[in-house]
């Protein structure tokens, strides 16, 4: 059987309440994964076929094999719970990387909870979302490594979205925007955004069209946490909590003005 391993306390505890709570089917997918319809840990499906394997209305968590996944373009849908979890004592070992152009790696969307974790999201193309959100979603997030988005954003939530950030985030390159939120939409930034380097940023964080930021239990931690660069915030017709530690977000431009 494949290992996992936690991060922290509140993953332990996250890990211990999905197994007593037993969901409803396990699946297995790895980067030369197909739509089997199995989805085993002898026969793995892509992330994708696992998706597509999970029947309506269920749970279903999904253990991803260490590797390097092109173009996964997960797309959650349809009043449907999913776990989907990398390696999580080294999320660097599972990789979703894009090199389609305007492509979401993980898409959550339409009534659908996606709680994603331990694993590295990056680009090689322009116009990637890490994670996006939309149309009455719910997405729960850790462990994530963000890499490099061109012209695109690591977090993205429109349309009536929730997303929750928990435990540690690592940021080790930079993006257009960090999390971009509007339409409703809603973003708790309760974790730690460690930023490996000094990084450029236009935006780390965009909040429009009557959304909320609650970045109160938010820390910025490492190299870049006080020397990115670009505008820090920007809010039109949102609400923006700060952090309660009086920290400013990561860049050095204009902050929610």
């Amino acid at each position: 059987m494949i290992k996992r391993f936690v991060l922290g306390a509140a993953i332990a505890a996250l890990l211990l309440e999905t197994a007593r709570a037993g969901p409803d089917y396990t699946f297995f997918a790895s980067p030369s994964g197909g739509s089997n319809g199995q989805c085993t840990e002898a026969l793995p499906c892509s992330p994708q076929g696992a998706v597509d394997a999970c029947p309506i209305g269920s749970n279903c968590t999904i253990f991803l094999e260490r590797g390097l996944y092109i173009d996964p373009a997960v797309n959650m849908y349809y009043h449907r719970t999913f776990y989907m979890i990398g390696i999580c004592e080294d999320p660097y070992a599972v990789v979703f990387r894009a090199a389609r152009p305007n492509t979401p790696l993980v898409f959550v969307q339409d009534h659908a909870t996606g709680r994603i974790g331990c694993l590295t999201m990056e680009s090689t193309t322009t116009g990637t979302s890490g994670l996006f959100g939309r149309q009455h979603s719910i997405i729960d997030y850790f462990g994530i490594v963000f890499g490099s988005m061109r012209n695109g954003r690591h977090v993205a939530l429109n349309e009536f979205s929730i997303a929750s950030c928990g435990e540690t985030i690592w940021l080790i390159a930079g993006a257009t925007v960090h999390a971009g939120v509007w339409n409703l939409s809603k973003l708790n930034l309760a974790c730690q955004v460690n930023l490996t380097n000094p990084w450029i940023f236009e935006y780390f964080l965009v909040a429009t069209d009557w959304s909320i930021v609650d970045a109160y239990d938010a820390t910025f931690t490492g190299p870049g946490a006080g020397h990115s660069a670009g505008i820090r915030c920007f809010n039109y017709l949102a609400i923006v909590n700060r952090p309660l530690n009086g920290q400013s977000f990561p860049g050095n431009g204009a902050d929610c003005q």
